[in-house]
């Protein structure tokens, strides 16, 4: 699906939120670990740990921040700090008095390149515009001038395929323009836009998929005989809403 990272997103920000809080609370009031902080596998102790815990809470709060803004560069950057997660854990299973062992250190290793791997692999494949990009801005700006008339499109067809339901072509046809608005309005950032026109585009598949002939299509095709319409209408009805609110 071309937005399967957005909820990938929100529940990475979520856990790295929550990682702050649980950081700072065990890092202020448990004595016998605030005294301690891991740094490349190597332990530090006493003042050096404690005043070094502050950049565990900043790493996270500048993942939650970054997830939650979707910032282009925290996929490689939080899967890169996951390898170097798992390389600490080996390390300090190898060097500490406290560390299990090498056979500990290679599970745990292979334990953390997991998350590494997860968030690569979901990572966004397109590239969202960037606060500093000009030539991006100026492309959203003149896609964003655009879109009204590509909704509208959409509903234009939208309504050919209600008003000759005895046809397969005017179905057809609106699927393809919903299918490439989904596409380029989530390349340029307009999630919510992309999102409700896949939404569109799923209930016109299954309107087509349940009935591919005849009379049959023409029935599921009148307005308001299906509930698929209704989720059609409400879905374009987001895709206004996004624009008018962004």
């Amino acid at each position: 699906m071309a937005n399967a990272e957005r909820p990938w997103a929100a529940v990475l920000a979520a856990f790295c939120a929550l990682t702050v809080s649980y950081l700072v609370a065990r890092d202020l009031f448990v004595p016998h670990v605030r005294d301690v902080e891991v740094w490349f596998g190597f332990e530090l102790r006493g003042g050096l740990a404690r005043a070094t815990a502050p950049l565990h809470w900043a790493i996270f709060a500048v993942g939650a921040w970054a997830f939650a803004t979707k910032r282009a560069w925290i996929w490689p950057a939080a899967s890169a700090y996951a390898v170097y997660v798992a390389v600490s854990h080996l390390v300090w299973n190898v060097t500490s008095l406290s560390g299990g062992g090498l056979i500990a250190g290679l599970i745990q290793l292979g334990l953390f390149l997991v998350p590494a791997a997860v968030v690569f692999s979901v990572r966004p494949l397109s590239r969202p515009m960037e606060p500093g990009d000009d030539a991006l801005r100026e492309l959203h700006a003149q896609f964003r001038a655009r879109l009204p008339g590509r909704i509208g499109e959409v509903e234009g067809a939208l309504a050919e395929a209600r008003a000759r339901p005895d046809e397969p072509e005017p179905l057809a046809e609106a699927r393809r323009l919903a299918h490439t608005l989904k596409g380029t309005a989530s390349s340029y950032g307009f999630d919510e836009i992309g999102d409700s026109f896949e939404a569109v585009e799923e209930a016109l598949e299954a309107l087509a998929d349940s009935a591919p002939h005849g009379a049959n299509l023409k029935s599921k095709l009148r307005p308001h005989s299906s509930p698929a319409w209704e989720e059609i209408d409400a879905a374009v009805a987001r895709a206004w809403a996004a624009l008018e609110g962004g």
